[in-house]
C-alpha cells in the first residue's frame, strides 16, 4: 500500500519493505518500477466475494446482498446502486465493480488513521475507533472531517496536531464519536467516522451476510479451485492467516470435511 493520490507521486508513496524496494529497483527499469508503484498505490478495480456454497446458493446470496447494500446506502441518504455480478469461471464467486477515483474536496478538520485503517477505507470500510491516531482537541460527534492515512507511521496515538503527520487523503466522513470517546474511554470500539465521500468508492460490507460471504482476493480463491481438494487428501496450508483458503478447502468438500479431509495450517508471519 498505498497512496490514494494520483500516479504522479506514487513512486514516492509506494510503501515497500526497504530491502524489497532495493531489490526491485536493481532488477527493474525505472519506468517499470514507476508503473508497479502506480498500480500498488490504488485499490483493486473490483471487490471479490466468495460465497459459502456449502450452505447457500450463489443466486440466493446475490439477491440478499443486493437488498442489504441498497438498504444500507439508503439509510445513509446515499443512492449508489452496486452491480453484483457472477464470476464467469468460478461458481462460488461474486464480484462488484468499484468506482473510479473521485475528486473530493478536502475539509478544514482532519482526522488521521493508521495505515491498516487507511487501506480498509480504500476498500469501502468506515473508520473504526481503534484505527484513529490523531484528531483535533475539540472534535465532537456529528462533524464532517477529512480522513488521512498515516502512511509513514509518524503519528502518535492521541496527537492533536494532525498537520505534523505525514499522511495521505483518503476521503471525507461524519464523526460518530468525540475526541473524548476516542482517547479517554477505555478500549473504544465501533464506528468513529462514517465515510460519506471516499476518494475510491467501494461497497461497505462490514456486518453484511457474514455467514454467507467472505471477502477474499481472487488469487487466493483460485488457489483452492486449482487444488481441487478431494476426500482422503492431506493438505498443508502454509499461509493460513486469517484462514480464508483453509475454510474454502472445507467448503469445496462440503459437509464431508470432518470425516475425510485433514487440513494442517501454518499462520503466516506478520
Amino acid at each position: 500500500m498505498t497512496s490514494a493520490r494520483s500516479s504522479s507521486d506514487s513512486h514516492e508513496r509506494c510503501l515497500l519493505h526497504r530491502e524489497v524496494q532495493q531489490h526491485l529497483c536493481h532488477i527493474l527499469t525505472e519506468p517499470y518500477m514507476h508503473r508497479l508503484c502506480s498500480v500498488l498505490s490504488i485499490p483493486p478495480l473490483s471487490t471479490v466475494l466468495r460465497v459459502n456454497t456449502a450452505f447457500h446458493s450463489r443466486v440466493e446470496v446475490q439477491e440478499s446482498l443486493r437488498r442489504s447494500l441498497d438498504s444500507r446506502h439508503l439509510d445513509r441518504g446515499e443512492f449508489k446502486l452496486w452491480d453484483i455480478l457472477d464470476h464467469p469461471l468460478l461458481d462460488d464467486v461474486l464480484w462488484i465493480p468499484s468506482g473510479s477515483q473521485q475528486s473530493v474536496l478536502e475539509l478544514p478538520r482532519k482526522v488521521v488513521v493508521d495505515l491498516r485503517c487507511g487501506e480498509s477505507v480504500l476498500r469501502g470500510a468506515d473508520v473504526y475507533a481503534p484505527g484513529v491516531m490523531a484528531a483535533p482537541s475539540d472534535l465532537q460527534s456529528g462533524v464532517m472531517v477529512s480522513v488521512y492515512a498515516d502512511v509513514t507511521r509518524s503519528c502518535r496515538r492521541g496527537d492533536t496536531q494532525t498537520s505534523n503527520c505525514n499522511s495521505v487523503f483518503v476521503g471525507n466522513g461524519c464523526t460518530q464519536m468525540s475526541r473524548h470517546n476516542l482517547f479517554c474511554d477505555h478500549a473504544p470500539n465501533g464506528v468513529a467516522v462514517a465515510m460519506t465521500d471516499p476518494i475510491f468508492p467501494a461497497p461497505a460490507l462490514s456486518g453484511i451476510l457474514p455467514e454467507a460471504i467472505f471477502l477474499q482476493n481472487l488469487p487466493s480463491i483460485v488457489a483452492t479451485h486449482v487444488l481441487r481438494p478431494q476426500c482422503g487428501d492431506c493438505i498443508l496450508d502454509m499461509c493460513a492467516s486469517p484462514g480464508g483458503k483453509t475454510t474454502h478447502i472445507a467448503t469445496r468438500i462440503r459437509n464431508e470435511v470432518l470425516e475425510c479431509l485433514q487440513v494442517y495450517f501454518i499462520e503466516s508471519c506478520p
